[in-house]
């Protein structure tokens, strides 16, 4: 069993005795036994028509293992709320998932 490497693993336990042969399987699940949190950077959020917004990002902590996309976009040329949403992946399938609300004024 790797204890490095998150994922589940079979053993096979035999015992043999004259002509009996007598078996048992256990398996053995490895989990993450770090919490991994994600939130938004600090940034302006806020903004007039017609002015650059600028993307803090994300940070998350506990790892820098993370894949990171996100999703939306802002229009600074129209009034309105935007949403972006930001999903992390980590190699052993956690997914995080947050959203920042932008909004445009006059």
């Amino acid at each position: 069993v790797n204890t490095r490497r998150i994922g589940d693993y079979t053993i096979v336990y035999q015992l043999s005795y004259n002509d009996e042969v007598r078996q048992l399987t256990r398996v053995v699940s490895v989990i993450p036994s770090t919490t991994y949190t994600i939130s938004l950077k600090a940034g302006i959020d806020t903004i007039q028509i017609g002015d650059e917004w600028v993307d803090a990002g994300v940070q998350l902590a506990n790892s820098s293992d993370f894949v990171v996309t996100v999703e939306g976009e802002v229009n600074t040329d129209e009034q309105g709320t935007y949403v972006i949403h930001y999903h992390a992946k980590h190699y052993t399938g956690t997914i995080l998932t947050i959203s920042r609300v932008v909004t445009v004024i006059e």
